[in-house]
C-alpha cells in the first residue's frame, strides 16, 4: 500500500426595487446553466461574463458511475426533470431567540427554505448576493457533486466567492438520496443565519411504509455577534477572546435570559424575555420521521424528546439497520432520520437539545387534543427529561445495504494539532495551516499545475481505495466533514496509531459510511473511500472557528481526469484576499512557522 506525504501546497435593507429585480431575472436565469451577471442601476441584468452555455452541457453526465460509499439516487430511471429554487442572500435584523441582531438570511428566512429534489432530478439554484460589499457562498453539504465539481460552492477551493450584486447558478444532479442541508462557506456567515435543509426524495426508500408524516428539526447554536466581529476579534486576541454560543436553537427559535446581556439591552427594544418556541403537532397512534439537522457552528447537541423513545434509519444520506434509543448526539454537520411513534398520553412534552456548554435548547411537541395554541410559561410542558446517555451514532450503526472494505491500495497520514504562543494559537494539518489562495484551486488545477502552496493540498491517484489515519493531538473533539465522498468508518482509538496492531480491530465487514464524522480527543479514527470523483475536495472541522483558524486541508483528487467547466463559467475572481489580520497573526508564530514561510516564499520565485 502506498504512502502519501503532503504537499505543502425581521429589517429588511433589501428594497422592493431589488426583489422585483429577482422576480424578472429567475424566470431567465432558470433557462440557462452558470452564469455571473451584475445588477445594474433601474434594475437591469448585464451578463458580466461570456454567454451562459444551455443547460444541456452543464448538466451531470447521466451516465457518469455512481460511488459506492453513500445510498445513491442511481436506482431511479435517470430523468429530466428540473427542480429551480431561487435564493437570495440578504441582511436583516431579526431576534430568534428573543435578543435583536443582525442577521443574513437565504430568501428572507432562518433557517432558509427546504430544498427538496427527486433522488437522480437536477437541481438548479440561481443565487442572488444582496449582502452590499460582502461575498458570499452556497455550498450543498452531502452532494457529492459527482461530474460538477464546480458547483460544489467552496470559495477559492472549487470557484470564485459570489460578489455583491451577483449573481451565479448552481446546477447539478442530486444523486445522493436523505437528509442534507445548504450553507454559507463564506468566513463564519453560517453564524448570521446562512443555513437551510437540503432533502434529497428516494422513490426506493426501504423505509417510506414506516412512518405518516415526516418533519425537519434543524438545530443550531447561536451568538450575538456578526462573523466578521468574531472573526476579528478572535484574530487580534486569539484564545484571550473565544466566542461564546448564548443559545441553542431549534428550527430557528430558542430563549435568551435577557439578564446575560452584556452590555444589558433596553428590555423593550432588544431583548424579549420568554421569545416563542418552535412547535411540533402530534396525533397519537401516527408515527414520525424526524429529519434531524445539525447545522450550528461550534456545539454538537444531544437530541431527545421527553417520554418517547425513537428508532435511527439514516446517517448523512446512508440508510441504517434500526437502531433504537430515547437520546442521539447529534455531532456539528450531521444528520440522522428517526422515526417516533406518538404512543404518549395526551398533553404537551419539551424537544431537547442538550449541550455541555451552554443551556438546553427547546421547543414543544404538542398533541392533538391538547391546548397546542395556549401561549404564556404557565401553559408549557412539565415533562421530565430522559436520563439515559446518547447514543454514539459514529460507533453504533450499520448500514442498512452492506458493502466490504476492499483492500487499501493508497494510504494517507494526518495529524491534527494546535500551535501557537497562547493566546494566539492556529490549527495545523501535518504542520501546515490552511491558507486560501488567491485562484481557486479547482481551476489551478484545470490549468494544469501540481503545486497549491500555502494550500495544504494532497494528492490521490484516481480510482484507488484510500485509506486515510486521522490524529488528533489536542484535548478537542472535532467533527470532520468531507466533500465530494461518503467514507467508510473502519475504526478508532486513543494515542497514536499503531500499525501493527491497531488494523486488527478494524470493522471491514460493513463498517457505518457518513460524510461527517467527530474525531475522538487524543487520539486517531481510520476512514477508507474509493478515489473515483475527481475534484478538489475539503476536508475539514465543521466547528466555524477552528475553520478559520486552519484547520482543513484538501484532497486533490484525479487531477488528471478533471472534467471542462462549462463555456462561460466564472473564472475572474477579482481582487480578493484572505484576512489580513489571520496573515498578521502568523507571522507573529514561533521560529517553525517563519521558516516554513521562507521555504514558501522560495519555492515560488
Amino acid at each position: 500500500m502506498r504512502d502519501a506525504r503532503p504537499k505543502h501546497t425581521v429589517r429588511w435593507w433589501l428594497i422592493l426595487t431589488a426583489m422585483a429585480v429577482l422576480v424578472v431575472t429567475v424566470t431567465c436565469l432558470t433557462q440557462q446553466s452558470t452564469q455571473w451577471a451584475t445588477v445594474a442601476q433601474g434594475g437591469a441584468l448585464e451578463t458580466a461574463s461570456a454567454a451562459a452555455s444551455e443547460t444541456s452541457s452543464s448538466s451531470p453526465d447521466s451516465t457518469a458511475s455512481p460511488s459506492s460509499d453513500s445510498d445513491l439516487g442511481s436506482s431511479v430511471d435517470d430523468a429530466d426533470e428540473i427542480t429551480k429554487v431561487p435564493l437570495v442572500v440578504m441582511s436583516a435584523v431579526a431576534a430568534p431567540d428573543g435578543f435583536q441582531r443582525s442577521m443574513r438570511m437565504f430568501n428572507g428566512q432562518f433557517p432558509g427554505p427546504v430544498i427538496r429534489v427527486q433522488a437522480n432530478h437536477t437541481l438548479r439554484v440561481p443565487v442572488l448576493n444582496m449582502l452590499g460589499a460582502t461575498s458570499t457562498s452556497v455550498h450543498f453539504h452531502g452532494m457529492h457533486q459527482r461530474g460538477t465539481p464546480f458547483m460544489d460552492g467552496a470559495p477559492l477551493v472549487t470557484q470564485c466567492p459570489l460578489s455583491p450584486h451577483a449573481v451565479f447558478t448552481h446546477e447539478f444532479r442530486a444523486d445522493v438520496v436523505g437528509t442534507h442541508w445548504y450553507h454559507s462557506h463564506s468566513g463564519g456567515q453560517m453564524a448570521d443565519g446562512l443555513v437551510g435543509p437540503l432533502i434529497v426524495d428516494d422513490p426506493n426508500d426501504p423505509y417510506k411504509d414506516s412512518y405518516d408524516e415526516e418533519l425537519i428539526v434543524f438545530l443550531s447554536d447561536w451568538q450575538h455577534e456578526l462573523s466578521e466581529e468574531v472573526l476579528d476579534k478572535f484574530y487580534t486576541l486569539g484564545l484571550d477572546y473565544f466566542p461564546g454560543i448564548h443559545t441553542m436553537l431549534i428550527n430557528g427559535r430558542g430563549r435568551f435570559d435577557c439578564a446575560l446581556a452584556d452590555p444589558a439591552p433596553a428590555p423593550s427594544l432588544h431583548c424579549k424575555a420568554d421569545s416563542p418556541l418552535a412547535q411540533f403537532r402530534f396525533v397519537a397512534g401516527r408515527t414520525y420521521r424526524l429529519r434531524i439537522i445539525n447545522g450550528g457552528t461550534g456545539t454538537s447537541g444531544d437530541f431527545s424528546v421527553d417520554g418517547h423513545r425513537f428508532t435511527v434509519i439514516e446517517a448523512d444520506g446512508v440508510y441504517t439497520k434500526p437502531y433504537e434509543t430515547d437520546k442521539l448526539q447529534v455531532h456539528l454537520g450531521q444528520r440522522y432520520s428517526v422515526l417516533m411513534r406518538a404512543d404518549r398520553d395526551r398533553g404537551k412534552y419539551w424537544m431537547r437539545v442538550g449541550s455541555r456548554s451552554v443551556p438546553e435548547g427547546l421547543a414543544v411537541v404538542c398533541y392533538e387534543g391538547s391546548d397546542c395554541d395556549a401561549e404564556g410559561v404557565a401553559n408549557e410542558p412539565t415533562s421530565e427529561p430522559v436520563k439515559s446517555d446518547p447514543a454514539q451514532g459514529d460507533l453504533v450503526l450499520e448500514p442498512l445495504r452492506p458493502l466490504a472494505v476492499p483492500e487499501a491500495t493508497f494510504a494517507v497520514n494526518l495529524t491534527l494539532a494546535q500551535r501557537g504562543v497562547f493566546p494566539k494559537v492556529f490549527w495545523e494539518m501535518n504542520g501546515t495551516p490552511f491558507f486560501l489562495p488567491h485562484h481557486p484551486l479547482l481551476f489551478s488545477a484545470m490549468e494544469g499545475k501540481r503545486h497549491f502552496r500555502p494550500s495544504n493540498v494532497v494528492e490521490l491517484p484516481f480510482d484507488e481505495e484510500i485509506r486515510v489515519i486521522l490524529h488528533n493531538l489536542s484535548p478537542h473533539e472535532h467533527p470532520f466533514h468531507m466533500h465530494g465522498h461518503s467514507f467508510q468508518i473502519l475504526g478508532h482509538g486513543k494515542g497514536m496509531f499503531d500499525p501493527a496492531t491497531d488494523p486488527s480491530f478494524f470493522n471491514l465487514v460493513n463498517p457505518l459510511r457518513r460524510d461527517t464524522v467527530a474525531m475522538p480527543t487524543r487520539g486517531w479514527i481510520a476512514l477508507q473511500f474509493r478515489s473515483n470523483n475527481p475534484g478538489m475536495w475539503f476536508f475539514h472541522c465543521h466547528n466555524e472557528w477552528h475553520l478559520a483558524m486552519g484547520l482543513a486541508m484538501i484532497f486533490g483528487e484525479g487531477l488528471d481526469h478533471l472534467p471542462r467547466l462549462p463555456a462561460g463559467f466564472p473564472t475572474n475572481c477579482g481582487n480578493y484576499a484572505p484576512h489580513e489580520e489571520f496573515a498578521e497573526l502568523y507571522n507573529e508564530a514561533p521560529a517553525w512557522f517563519r521558516a516554513f514561510s521562507d521555504a514558501l516564499e522560495q519555492s515560488s520565485q
